[in-house]
């Protein structure tokens, strides 16, 4: 047995010197014909003979070897048609700004400090409205409510007997000037519960005593909530109405953690809102909140859309598209 193992190893020993000598000699014949041409193969490029044939690994047909092209013993080098049958695409690596698409879903809401609430200067009974209903459009200047008010009466009371006085006393005494800045007081005073500088003309104009005073828009918008009805009583600082500025909307769209440092630096937004398609609104970015939602794992990004138009509706359905350019280096195709 130990005889048959140095028998098995002495003839592996004589093999591998054989094989060893034989690529020497396939060398030196190829140094030797580097001027002519020789042959290799496409799949096994170590293989180099000096004669057209079939490569003995994979029995391919050899194909022409360029000895003006010195490549590395690991790379290898493949003709048009078979780079175009392995699938293998190449792409310019480019040093540019890497634009990011992004689309992000929300909804329309109003912006918070275009909401204006009516609330009563003065305690009384509204006897009309004149505005009732939501959705109704006010312009500024426009009659809102009518109250009764026993305050506002005994402060016109008030001011017609400081009137009378002082038009009764003489100009050039002591007590005229006190009696002035006694009507001054009394003025302001019902500035201060409601009424305009119109208003009070015309109260210091009649010798009746009022019953009711209108109270007026202050701004143009469009009712979106009426807390009373005609008849009811409120108190002073309770709210009357509810008057929303549409001119301008927001749109507030989830992002996700992982896209929220692509809404920073110069971004294009557009918004499609589902009620009016066919238009593509550009929108500019407010805001990302600083925070991210434990649940949803999504932050908000707030838009400013113009609407003074009116086409556009508070609590619609809105598509943000946005287009970033935050960043630049080299890219890659992904």
């Amino acid at each position: 047995m130990y005889a048959l193992i140095k028998i098995i190893i002495y003839t592996i020993c004589v093999l591998d010197i054989y094989a060893i000598e034989a690529e020497e000699d396939l060398e030196k014949s190829i140094e030797k014909n580097l001027g002519s041409q020789s042959w290799t193969c496409s799949m096994h490029p170590q293989i180099k003979v000096p004669e057209f044939g079939q490569c003995p690994l994979c029995f391919m047909d050899l194909i022409p070897l360029d000895h003006t092209k010195v490549l590395p013993s690991n790379i290898i080098e493949l003709e048009d048609k078979l780079i175009k049958s392995a699938g293998i695409l190449t792409y310019p690596i480019q040093n540019k700004k890497d634009r990011k698409n992004l689309s992000l879903y929300g909804k329309v809401v109003l912006k918070p400090s275009n909401k204006f609430r009516v609330t009563a200067w003065v305690a009384g009974r509204v006897d009309k409205l004149f505005v009732s209903s939501v959705g109704e459009f006010v312009k500024k200047g426009e009659a809102l409510y009518e109250i009764y008010s026993p305050v506002l009466i005994s402060a016109h009371q008030e001011l017609i007997q400081a009137l009378n006085l002082v038009k009764k006393s003489d100009p050039t005494s002591s007590h005229f000037k006190s009696l002035s800045v006694n009507v001054a007081a009394i003025r302001q005073k019902l500035q201060f519960l409601g009424l305009s500088k119109s208003e009070l003309k015309r109260l210091e104009n009649t010798k009746d005593l009022i019953k009711y005073i209108t109270i007026y828009a202050q701004r143009s918008g469009v009712i979106r909530h009426v807390a009373l009805k005609e008849g009811e009583y409120v108190k002073e600082g309770e709210s009357v109405l509810l008057i929303a500025d549409m001119s301008e909307l927001w749109v507030e769209a989830s992002v996700y953690e992982n896209d929220v440092q692509a809404l920073k630096g110069a971004i294009q937004s557009l918004i499609l809102l589902d009620s009016n398609p066919q238009n593509e609104i550009l929108a500019k970015l407010i805001r990302v909140d600083p925070f991210v939602n434990p649940i949803t794992r999504a932050s908000r990004a707030i838009f400013s859309i113009s609407n003074s138009k009116g086409l556009f509706f508070e609590g619609g359905f809105a598509r943000v598209q946005v287009v970033t350019n935050s960043q630049s280096g080299y890219l890659v195709p992904h």
